[in-house]
């Protein structure tokens, strides 16, 4: 296993709502250009769920904005919860009590 040095992998973290956190992967090619973001949703301490991919952002003529890829997360942020919904184990634990993820959604 080969460890992915700092400088080409960053990780943002966002507040979702509903006490999620949505978390955007950036991986870089060696030369410093943004190559691919994976993006989750999830509860800390809890699982995360992959809920979006952008590859190949450093091949020629890909324009890309990773601000504008944000505010598409922010203007798709049903679709993104739907996918959380349908991928995520049935419970999450917090405070050391477990909530069915719709619960879990209603307090927060």
């Amino acid at each position: 296993m080969e460890k992915i040095h700092s400088k080409l992998r960053r990780t943002d973290y966002y507040d979702f709502g509903h006490g999620l956190t949505l978390m955007n992967v950036l991986f870089k090619t060696e030369d410093g250009k943004l190559d691919r973001i994976d993006t989750y949703i999830g509860v800390e301490g809890n699982e995360f769920v992959c809920v979006g991919c952008a590859k190949d952002l450093s091949a020629p003529g890909v324009i890309f904005s990773y601000g504008e890829y944000v505010r598409f997360q922010r203007a798709n942020k049903a679709t993104y919860l739907d996918f959380f919904k349908q991928n995520s184990r049935s419970h999450v634990i917090v405070d050391g009590r477990a909530y069915t993820i719709d619960q879990f959604l209603k307090l927060y």
